[in-house]
């Protein structure tokens, strides 16, 4: 009998602890639930979103052959997809990568205007400080291609994104375009001891760019080329 008074007393326990507290317990198991398929349904829209900005962005690359020339035929397809990744995915690195891509596509065709606007609209976009720094040393590159150079050392003198290194070497060829053989010397040494050590291509023709100026031979220099790091960085995209 006791038995059965104290199971009695606990099934009345429990209807008087729901009826005094049930609504708040159910409240909260709503919305802890609710919180946690809501950011089940946040992850998967996410992923969803990298893998439409990744197929837009594989399609533009994939219809440039290796001439850099997109035919009549791909140019609407390569344009809708880039009108997409910048209009529906722009939050993305995809959407940065293709705006590197069409600004590069630009310059090679001798569009410099419509490059530093693209590269203006990565910098805009703040995805993340290594795409801005990058964005903002490509855009200094172009404007001092397109008779900016005092805009284009203004923005080398800040550099950005872990790209030291590359920054001073584009300060070095702004300054030579400038006439300022003396200050770009300073800016190459400056890049070197930046570098990291490693054997490049580009290091090598950093070395030729210090060699030149110290032997006054300026006019064999070739300014404005990708720096290792660049290199680097456009790897991630692939």
């Amino acid at each position: 009998m006791d038995s059965y008074r104290t199971e009695e007393e606990q099934v009345e326990a429990i209807k008087k602890f729901f009826k005094e507290y049930g609504t708040k317990v159910l409240v909260a198991v709503v919305v802890a639930a609710g919180a946690f398929f809501g950011i089940k349904s946040y992850q998967h829209n996410e992923r969803s979103d990298r893998e439409a900005a990744s197929t837009y962005y594989n399609r533009m690359v994939e219809i440039v052959p290796a001439q850099g020339a997109v035919s009549d035929e791909d140019q609407p397809v390569f344009d809708a997809a880039y009108a997409a990744l910048l209009k529906d995915f722009s939050d993305t690195t995809y959407a940065s990568y293709a705006a590197f891509f069409k600004a590069r596509m630009d310059v090679t065709d001798g569009n410099l205007d419509e490059a530093e606007k693209t590269l203006r609209w990565v910098v805009e976009q703040q995805v993340n400080d290594e795409l801005v720094g990058l964005a903002n040393l490509r855009l200094a590159k172009v404007l001092a291609a397109n008779e900016k150079a005092e805009d284009a050392l203004a923005l080398v003198k800040q550099p950005q994104g872990g790209f030291a290194s590359s920054y001073a070497e584009t300060e070095g060829d702004i300054l030579v375009q400038l006439g300022k053989n003396e200050e770009a010397l300073t800016a190459y040494e400056k890049a070197e001891a930046l570098r990291d050590g490693r054997e490049s291509m580009t290091s090598r023709l950093l070395t030729m760019k210090i060699d030149s100026l110290k032997e006054g031979q300026q006019d064999k220099l070739h300014a404005f080329g990708a720096s290792s790091e660049e290199a680097e960085a456009d790897k991630n995209a692939e």
